[in-house]
């Protein structure tokens, strides 16, 4: 019956913390621990301990490596899996949701920052876990100065403030862009950003700027309205 119980009580918990955070990545967590620290490094296999909420004595569950590396011949790696277990289900394994933050370089999404500790995407729902010194945070807002920034979606509205009014013109999936600035407005994130005619891999040539809108960095379903090209050109 305890079992039972503690089993109702998380799932509870995982379908809450879903419609909280709908799926809003606002940033990735590096985890050298199972990732690596270095593009297809071969480490002993590590694990995270997973707790249902800041400062929780005691763990859900943790993320662990379930297969390393694999070489290929013709440059680079792929098969490494990184998955999910739950002590309530330990039979039960889900691959851990992540985007590539540089080359061959996986992170775990971040939907809640509260240094050290942060809510991770999970397969259903979200759990958090607590950094340590090797770990790596970037918000959206880092990764999108940093990288190679575009459109990310079909389609995407450019506003003339925060809530304020729309445009007509839409931007196609690929669009580069800047970023300008960001804001909070209510939990609903806004980016600033120039819109160019042109990104430096299409062309040496110095791009001008379309225009200068802002947009919401998430469309309502969660999906990431702007993101980054990891590997670069």
């Amino acid at each position: 019956m305890i079992a039972i119980i503690r089993c109702a009580l998380l799932l509870c918990w995982l379908v809450g913390t879903a419609a909280l955070a709908a799926d809003r990545t606002l940033g990735l967590l590096a985890l050298p621990g199972v990732y690596g620290e270095s593009p297809c490094q071969d480490i002993a296999p590590g694990e995270v301990a997973l707790y249902a909420a800041p400062q929780a004595s005691a763990r859900i569950g943790r993320i662990e490596v379930l297969q390393g590396w694999t070489m290929q011949s013709e440059g680079g790696c792929s098969g490494r899996r990184v998955a999910v277990r739950f002590d309530s289900q330990p039979d039960a394994v889900l691959d851990l949701p992540s985007r590539e933050l540089d080359y061959e370089t996986p992170a775990a999404l971040v939907l809640e920052a509260r240094a050290p500790w942060f809510r991770l995407q999970m397969p259903h729902g979200s759990a958090w876990v607590q950094a340590g010194p090797q770990d790596r945070y970037q918000s959206l807002a880092d990764l999108l100065r940093d990288g190679l920034s575009y459109v990310a979606v079909p389609d995407a509205i450019g506003w003339d403030q925060p809530q304020g009014r729309p445009q007509a013109r839409r931007w196609a999936r690929g669009t580069p862009i800047t970023l300008r600035e960001t804001r909070f407005v209510g939990e609903q994130l806004w980016l600033h950003v120039d819109l160019l005619s042109h990104s430096v891999c299409e062309s040496p040539e110095p791009a001008h700027v379309l225009v200068s809108v802002w947009m919401p960095a998430h469309t309502e379903s969660g999906e990431p309205v702007i993101w980054f090209h990891s590997r670069g050109c």
